[in-house]
């Protein structure tokens, strides 16, 4: 019988839960992706009346979550823009302390009611955290799918299967990657043996009509059969796409900052461990075998899924770990029950372990903040200030072509020309892979934009009018090429500088977000 100690303990938990989480979460408040404003941009374009779109009048889909445009959407709505983002980002934190708690009472193997005290190695895991505060989809899709695998450990039925199926389908109108859970988690029923007819009725109406609704509306509304972020982002060979993705799944073990990842460590130790064991329990024989097969099989799943599709998109750009971050609650819950299963002197040994790795998650925090904190100063000098220059410049009207296209389109409001093509369908269609297509040089001085951004890698602040086009060192392909085309030259000027880093070691390179316009009476008619 539970003593009063461990009833109060076990109380305190989940507030301890909370709290941990909630201090992490509140030193990276105001820290924002870039993409993240691609996100709100399309959101307030909504809340304004001019639909789910980049730019007013275009139907491109340069998002990657439905559902996220609609969330971030209502804040626009109701809210004064300055304080929309800080709603959303406050949304990120609830959301993420609402997965903690699910996560810290998601049933056992065998549908045994659970308190996982090891999820207070999440609350503090800097990626978990980070991943909660930045402004993108991340929580919503960790809350979503937490709930979706909670759903499938129903017992069969209809109703736990239109539960499921209404899960799986808003966790891929969240994630497009979701998709094929529409097909695995129904799969994975059969291990339970048990009839699960009336349970894939269910599935199949809740979860493929909303799915297959949201497919007409987009083909109507845009076009295209799938995202543009697609068409943008799986080109070109799949090789260099898994080499990135394993160079990102590396690090991501390594640990985020300085401080080695033990928490992650330890939680894949014990699943492991625990793995073995359930195996081995489930081909014992009783009447729970495969209630315990499909536990650890759904689990496990969950963390292979994001762990394959990291590698097959060769990972996302920002070093925030997002694509792997959903994999970190269902690993930990793993690593709890793998805690429980261990003899007494096992189970204190673990605690001690897990409260060295808890510490280290906290200095990891600290070291990735002291890390990221450059970056955050640098989008408020660079980005943010440009765009909001631009909107005190600029006539509201003047088209802007640039590669970063977040918080500058998003401050600046003018219409914009993603050079990276997720928010542009003729870049994203283009021959080539994501930032280096050629022929994007063409295709945008040929629109005649009043402005251009370019990303140079050294400043041109001090040097001579002549020396302008020189002084150029693009950052990316599309960046070069553009500054290397005769036209450009001939028709843009050098405006103002913002700097996002100051070049240095290693390699010599900095940050810096140059502004080039187009002079008078240069556009093709009079050129």
């Amino acid at each position: 019988m539970p003593t009063r100690l461990s009833q109060r303990a076990e109380r305190l938990v989940p507030l301890a839960l909370v709290l941990l989480f909630a201090g992490g979460w509140l030193a990276w408040t105001g820290y924002w992706l870039d993409d993240a404003f691609i996100f709100f941009r399309y959101a307030r374009n909504l809340a304004e009346g001019h639909g789910p779109v980049f730019n007013p009048g275009e139907a491109v889909e340069g998002y990657t979550s439905f559902l996220w445009v609609l969330l971030c959407a209502i804040p626009f709505a109701l809210l004064p823009e300055r304080l929309a983002p800080l709603a959303i980002d406050g949304a990120g934190a609830a959301l993420g302390a609402f997965v903690l708690l699910r996560a810290y009472r998601f049933p056992g193997p065998a549908g045994e009611t659970r308190r996982r005290p090891l999820l207070l190695l999440l609350a503090v895991h800097p990626v978990f955290v980070v991943n909660c505060s930045d402004g993108m989809e991340t929580p919503l899709f960790m809350a979503l799918f937490m709930e979706c695998l909670r759903a499938t450990r129903r017992p069969p039925s209809l109703q736990a299967g239109a539960i499921t199926g209404a899960l799986t389908a808003a966790c891929a109108l969240t994630r497009p990657e979701a998709l094929p859970l529409l097909a695995v988690l129904p799969g994975l029923q059969g291990l339970r043996r048990e009839p699960v007819g009336r349970f894939a009725v269910g599935f199949a109406a809740a979860g493929l009509g909303p799915v297959l609704l949201h497919q007409l509306w987009r083909l109507g509304y845009y076009g295209a059969a799938l995202p543009n972020t697609f068409y943008a982002k799986a080109a070109g060979p799949l090789g260099p796409r898994l080499h990135t993705g394993l160079e990102d799944v590396a690090s991501f073990a390594a640990g985020a900052g300085e401080v080695p990842d033990l928490s992650l460590w330890l939680a894949g130790a014990l699943a492991l461990a625990a793995t073995v064991r359930g195996a081995s329990a489930a081909r014992g024989g009783g009447a729970d075998g495969p209630a315990r097969r499909h536990w650890w099989a759904l689990l496990w799943m969950a963390v292979g899924f994001r762990v394959a599709f990291d590698l097959w998109s060769g990972s996302e750009y920002m070093g925030s770990f997002r694509f792997l971050a959903p994999a970190l609650p269902p690993l930990f819950v793993m690593a709890d029950e793998g805690a429980r299963g261990l003899p007494l002197p096992g189970r204190r040994g673990v605690a001690a372990l897990a409260l060295v790795a808890g510490l280290a998650g906290v200095l990891g925090s600290h070291s990735l903040l002291r890390a990221r904190e450059p970056y955050r100063e640098g989008l408020e000098a660079a980005h943010v200030a440009l765009g909001r220059w631009l909107a005190e410049e600029k006539a509201g009207d003047t088209w802007m072509a640039i590669g970063d296209a977040g918080a500058v389109p998003f401050f600046s409001r003018l219409p914009t020309i993603d050079l990276w093509g997720l928010a542009d369908a003729h870049i994203a269609r283009r021959p080539g892979r994501y930032g280096d297509r050629p022929g994007v040089a063409d295709y945008v001085l040929g629109r005649e934009p009043g402005l251009i951004v370019l990303w140079n890698l050294r400043p041109i602040r001090g040097r001579s009018a002549e020396a302008e086009r020189l002084r150029v060192l693009g950052a990316w392909p599309f960046d070069r090429e553009i500054a290397e085309h005769p036209d450009f030259a001939r028709r843009y000027r050098f405006v103002r500088e913002f700097r996002f880093r100051e070049a240095g070691p290693p390699d010599g390179h900095g940050y810096y977000l140059d502004v080039f316009e187009r002079l008078p009476g240069t556009d093709r008619s009079g050129s």
